[in-house]
């Protein structure tokens, strides 16, 4: 229906002129990879051993805080990712020499563990459960560095370099002390971490705005931390954590939800922040600036509602995997274990309201309601965002009822956008369509109108009134819900004016431990001991229809849950429905 050049000019009309000229630098003039073959070496710099030892020790104090610890539950890294580079390490280890390490780097037929791989990602936490001997852990980055010389391939961008310079320091911090690393091996080793910092600072992915800009911003902190006594450290350190704070700061507008709309995302770099936070109060008794800290404690609040269950976390938007656990749920507990550092608690509350851009926080009593009101993403960079706008996630007595579905993979499969739909979210779909345009993973056109929205809160409840304009490509459609929320109860009152022979679907995601199925005219959920029933208060002909999906309570981890469907057929004129969810047991 739309042309590839609309769709293009429609995403680049919203890019900052900042954002513009990097996409331009990165996708046209390809600047970034400018002498990446000729930076020079360390020669004349000090790469002292004993010093990085000592510094990674006073600044990272890792057994303290916990920092880069991963747990060992049975997830998705152990039965698809973790156990294939399990299986090549213990091989490595068995064979123990440098061309069974080499054959790890070898281009591999899948894209995406290749591209973890050169990462390093978990290396050291696999390479402990191995008990991989000092010799075969420093052998493990000599290789890689034997075997991919800087390049510009993806090995080489800016963010899997931030993230193998955090997993080198883990290697090598991991080393006793007992065993001498030579003092050419760490040379090499050094000037590879060298070349690491050069091309980040050069390529600082500008043109995607959000996790990847800071993450590479805290590298560049993090390494230059621990390689203090190079002669330009101290300069350029100073540089990169002005700009970190500067971009912590802007990733959390107003003190606002982090600006990718991802709870993956608010909690990662929630983490990132109060690693900061540790390492620079560490670091030679350093004050670190006082408005990192002001922010976290303003964004942790919100976390408070991301676990609606005993043990399930919120997927809101994308998810990807974690940065420092093998689990967004390890993650999650760190920054709750690492409060202590920044001196301050956070208790749930049974009573509480809290908007934060682009969602509604709220309880009453046991009853926990996020509520979608606002746009798809980041304006500028929607990438990451769902189609989800007035979708509700609710809980009731610590049970997840209507949850989201996660991320099955970053690919334009059929299958990995079908969880960014309209249709796999708790709001209301036409004819099965999206609320904006979707022509790939990380593309979203003719963006919705931001949503308008009031609150009354009263002491046994809660009404939100909100509306927006969306489905722009089928022409535009109008859509207002009404919720109230209250102990043990959620209705939902939807309209949409002025349809003409269109299918209206409102759609519910359920946790999987749900059993659901239609009794007369109402459905009966149950959990465990408890029961809830769901009314449709309408006039209008409608049946329900019960579905199954996969969710991805982990990116790339498929449970099979769920998605009840009511569904009005072919209505033409003004819609109006109303739903009833009670606890009645």
């Amino acid at each position: 229906m739309f042309s590839k050049i609309n769709l293009v000019l429609d995403s680049l009309k919203r890019v900052t002129p900042h954002q513009a000229f990097y996409i331009f630098k990165n996708k046209v003039l390809k600047l970034h990879y400018s002498g990446i073959n000729n930076l020079r070496d360390l020669k004349l710099i000090d790469s002292n051993l004993d010093r990085f030892k000592e510094t990674s020790k006073l600044c990272l104090i890792l057994g303290d805080v916990d920092i880069f610890r991963y747990g060992t539950e049975d997830n998705r890294f152990n039965s698809d990712y973790k156990c294939d580079l399990r299986e090549k390490l213990d091989a490595i280890k068995s064979e123990g020499n440098s061309s069974s390490i080499a054959a790890l780097w070898r281009e591999t037929e899948n894209f995406e563990m290749n591209n973890n791989f050169q990462r390093f990602y978990l290396f050291k936490e696999v390479a402990d459960d191995l008990k991989f001997d000092n010799q075969l852990k420093v052998n493990l980055i000599l290789e890689w560095i034997k075997f991919s010389p800087p390049k510009p391939n993806i090995s080489w961008n800016a963010f899997n370099c931030s993230v193998r310079l955090i997993n080198w320091v883990k290697i090598l911090i991991s080393v006793s002390d007992d065993y001498e690393i030579s003092k050419e091996d760490f040379y090499t080793i050094s000037n590879s971490i060298y070349k690491h910092i050069q091309i980040i600072r050069q390529n600082i992915e500008y043109h995607i705005p959000g996790n990847h800009v800071l993450i590479q911003y805290f590298s560049i902190f993090f390494t230059l931390t621990l390689f203090d006594n190079w002669d330009f450290s101290e300069k350029l350190n100073e540089i990169f954590e002005k700009n970190f704070i500067e971009e912590f700061e802007k990733e959390f507008p107003n003190r606002q939800f982090h600006f990718e709309h991802s709870s993956h995302y608010h909690i990662q770099i929630i983490l990132i922040g109060i690693y900061y936070y540790i390492i620079s109060k560490k670091k030679m008794g350093k004050i670190p600036a006082n408005i990192v800290k002001e922010r976290l404690l303003d964004i942790s609040e919100l976390m408070t509602f991301f676990k609606i269950g005993d043990d399930r976390l919120v997927m809101l938007g994308d998810n990807c995997y974690p940065f420092f656990h093998d689990s967004l749920k390890n993650d999650y507990q760190n920054v709750f274990a690492l409060f202590k550092y920044l001196e301050f608690d956070l208790n749930n509350s049974t009573n509480k309201v809290i908007i934060r851009d682009p969602y509604i926080f709220c309880a009453k009593g046991n009853s926990k309601l996020i509520y979608d009101v606002g746009l798809i993403g980041l304006e500028q960079n929607p990438g990451h965002g769902h189609a989800d706008i007035q979708s509700v996630i609710f809980s009731d007595n610590d049970k997840p009822i209507f949850i989201d579905p996660g991320t099955r993979n970053y690919s334009n499969k059929k299958d990995d956008i079908h969880v960014k739909k309209t249709i796999s979210h708790n709001t209301l779909s036409i004819d099965g369509e999206d609320q904006a345009l979707n022509w790939g993973f990380f593309r979203w056109a003719y963006l919705p109108t931001r949503p308008v929205f009031k609150i009354e809160d009263f002491n046994d409840s809660l009404v939100i009134k909100s509306s927006f304009h969306g489905f722009k490509h089928l022409g535009g459609i109008t859509h207002s819900r009404n919720i109230e929320l209250m102990e043990g109860k959620l209705s939902i009152t939807d309209s949409v004016p002025n349809l003409i022979d269109k299918n209206v679907e409102l759609n519910f995601i359920l946790n999987p431990e749900i059993i659901c199925k239609t009794d007369d005219n109402c459905m009966i959920f149950n959990l465990n001991d408890l029961k809830w029933k769901l009314e449709v208060g309408s006039a209008i002909p409608h049946r329900f229809n019960i579905s199954e999906i996969s969710i991805y309570p982990e990116y790339d981890f498929p449970v099979h849950s769920n998605k009840v469907q009511i569904l009005f057929e072919s209505f033409t004129g003004d819609f109006h429905s109303q739903i009833n969810f009670q606890r009645i047991l």
